[in-house]
């Protein structure tokens, strides 16, 4: 089966506080006090992202030792579902990892999420793309802030293309043809592209563009 998958529009991934008690407010204004605290962190990804994320978090603790963490991870499978739930039952940690897209849905007028800008003599915003921190801003709060910034690219199962002695795909309209040379030659498993539903969204999203040179949303 040949695998083609792609989405070209860029998402960034965001880590963004919730709005935390009193006495973690001033913990993450002020890191070198004293006091003792701890903090939920969460995040989802495979198992190199704990590995590092855990790794730094140790590092942060041995800096700052009046600082626990509590790290809460998992794979993305369902991860909106809990992070939905955690929100709606105002049981979610005080530092988690989001889509940038989320942010509308958890902080609808700029509340749900700390406001960084109020950080800004702890944290150097300076080194942040202005433009993808203004994606992060609700009502004028800066509600996260990236730590990555990434794009699909398509993938090719190139042995497949060469069983069915196609060449490999420049345009669309030689993916459209290939599948059906593909299912003639080695049967109905055999495609030219596959996707799941969002994948398959973008990757329409970039073909009109593409074809009309602007953009679908301005």
């Amino acid at each position: 089966m040949s695998y083609k998958k792609a989405i070209f529009l860029s998402l960034t991934a965001i880590s963004a506080f919730t709005a935390c008690n009193k006495d973690k407010e001033n913990t993450a204004s002020n890191p070198t006090t004293n006091q003792e605290v701890t903090l939920r962190v969460s995040w989802w990804g495979g198992d190199d992202r704990h590995k590092k994320t855990l790794e730094a978090l140790r590092l942060f603790e041995e800096k700052h030792p009046n600082i626990k963490i509590k790290s809460e991870y998992g794979g993305w499978q369902g991860w909106q579902e809990k992070i939905t739930t955690q929100m709606a039952g105002n049981m979610a940690p005080d530092l988690m990892q989001i889509n940038w897209n989320w942010i509308n849905i958890f902080s609808k007028n700029g509340d749900g999420f700390y406001n960084l800008n109020d950080l800004n003599s702890t944290i150097d915003l300076n080194q942040y793309d202005k433009n993808i921190l203004e994606q992060c801003v609700v009502n004028g709060k800066l509600n996260a802030i990236p730590y990555g910034v990434a794009g699909r690219v398509f993938l090719y199962n190139k042995t497949t293309y060469d069983k069915a002695s196609l060449t490999l795909p420049k345009s669309f309209d030689d993916i459209i043809s290939s599948t059906k040379v593909m299912k003639e030659k080695l049967g109905n498993d055999y495609f030219g592209f596959e996707a799941d539903y969002y994948g398959a969204l973008l990757l329409m999203l970039y073909k009109l563009e593409q074809e009309t040179g602007k953009p679908f949303i301005v």
